[in-house]
């Protein structure tokens, strides 16, 4: 009998893969086997996959009625994509800017030297502002409309940050806006953008750790909690698109020095236009990284960026739309939301870098109901009475959270999955479920989380 537990429920949690696609028509799981699902998976087991179908639909986004599909527009503003270029069919009237090396922009202030990453809304270029004599982070965004309104709504938030509490601990993790300004192009008017020069996304320390140590996420996570407070408390801002590609490790405080060396050393050949290359931080430089037991995680730290999803808490007029595998499940079913979407994003994103990959498959042929049942099947029932303030998929998640009551000794949750994959942290389970509570009313927000006394996320520097 344990024996067939212990199977069972190692089966239902590697359904998640390859195993199973639930069907709730029948009002119960009809298991498939992999044969009819194994190509579906493997073709769509890769995280740009995501990124690569929103620029699709960004494309027929402007001449759609839905406000879902516009809203797509101005996702992963500064969400770098690195390695892979964005493609031909983006320049056009409305999309991107061609630059080419060596080109100067705001009257030949800022000389392009190399490429730094693209997003389905803009791409971003390392350059020498010429008066400064220092370098910085171009983004150069599409010229259509949606994302010129992004582009300059991201701004407006900038400037807010800039000049709210600067005692905060968290005004220091949040990237910083220089300047902006237009430029014209052959496929329009562009908004650009002039940011400090940061490293990689946190998804490159997973190039040096499948699973990243704990201790390392305790420290992303507390200073993206203390960047979020900064944002909710004393700028008035949510995020709406909080997940690992939008925060950005640091450098270090010898920001020229480290650039000036890197560039000291082209890659063979030269840059190009293609290719993109993200500055490397001293962190995922650096050697002893690799050593998780002696390393000094006090090190590292990280800034979020992409406020261009962005929207004012007294102002939430905007649809709260967030990427699929950080969206709150109160956005699912069309309830009210608030900054805590910021709070389940985060959790999903610590998460993610803890175990290695999504808290909750997210993969496109899965349907909202599948989703919603994985996240009522990892971290609880949903909740009535928040159900009730929902517009959609009532009478589904009704019949989840029955389903799920009546198996709940065969399913596995949130911290037996840690447990399973031997990424087990008791303080910081504790932390990412309190993030990943149902109930937004319930959800912890960033300040409470912060002053936890029993310190969840590791000491208070």
């Amino acid at each position: 009998m344990l024996l067939a537990s212990l199977c069972s429920r190692v089966s239902n949690l590697s359904s998640r893969g390859l195993f199973r696609k639930l069907n709730l028509v029948n009002r119960s799981f009809v298991c498939h086997p992999a044969t009819s699902l194994q190509s579906r998976f493997l073709a769509t087991s890769r995280e740009p996959l995501i990124s690569e179908t929103i620029e699709h639909m960004i494309e027929s986004g402007e001449k759609s009625a839905d406000p879902v599909v516009k809203a797509w527009g101005d996702l992963v503003s500064m969400s770098l994509k690195d390695g892979v270029d964005e493609g031909k069919q983006g320049y056009q009237t409305g999309g991107y800017h061609p630059v080419e090396i060596g080109d100067r922009f705001d009257d030949k202030r800022y000389q392009v030297i190399r490429k730094l990453g693209w997003g389905p809304s803009s791409t971003v270029w390392l350059a020498h502002d010429q008066q400064l004599d220092r370098h910085v982070s171009l983004k150069i965004s599409k010229s259509g409309t949606l994302f010129t309104e992004a582009a300059e709504a991201e701004i407006q938030f900038h400037e807010r940050t800039s000049s709210a509490n600067p005692a905060h601990q968290g005004h220091g993790h949040i990237a910083s806006l220089f300047r902006h300004f237009k430029h014209e192009g052959p496929n329009g008017t562009h908004v650009c953008s002039v940011f400090e020069v940061l490293g990689e996304t946190v998804t490159a320390l997973r190039k040096l750790y499948k699973k990243v140590p704990p201790p390392i996420v305790q420290k992303i996570g507390r200073q993206i909690l203390l960047g979020l407070d900064f944002l909710h408390r004393e700028c008035g801002i949510v995020h709406r698109n909080l997940e690992p590609g939008n925060v950005l490790i640091s450098i270090g405080e010898d920001v020229e020095g480290v650039i000036r060396s890197e560039l000291k050393n082209p890659p063979q050949g030269g840059y190009n236009t293609k290719t993109s290359i993200p500055l490397k931080s001293t962190l995922a430089a650096s050697s002893g990284i690799s050593q998780a037991d002696d390393y000094d995680y006090s090190n590292i730290t990280v800034k979020i960026a992409g406020l261009s999803c962005g929207t004012w808490i007294s102002n939430r007029s905007r649809e709260g739309i967030v990427c699929r595998p950080y969206r709150s499940p109160e956005l699912f079913i069309g309830a009210p939301w608030d900054q805590r979407v910021d709070i389940w994003g985060a959790g999903c994103s610590l998460g993610q870098l803890l175990t290695g990959e999504f808290v909750f498959e997210a993969y496109l042929y899965i349907s909202e109901e599948e989703y919603m049942l994985q996240v009522i099947e990892l971290v609880g029932p949903y909740p009535i009475e928040v159900l009730k303030s929902g517009k959609y998929l009532r009478n589904e998640i009704t019949r989840m959270n029955k389903i799920i009551s009546e198996n709940r000794y065969n399913v596995f949750n949130l911290e037996d999955r840690f447990r399973f994959q031997h990424r087990f942290d008791k303080k910081l389970t504790q932390c990412i479920l309190r993030m990943l509570e149902l109930d937004p009313s319930k959800r912890w927000e960033a300040k409470q989380l912060l002053d936890e006394k029993a310190g969840w996320l590791g000491p208070d520097k």
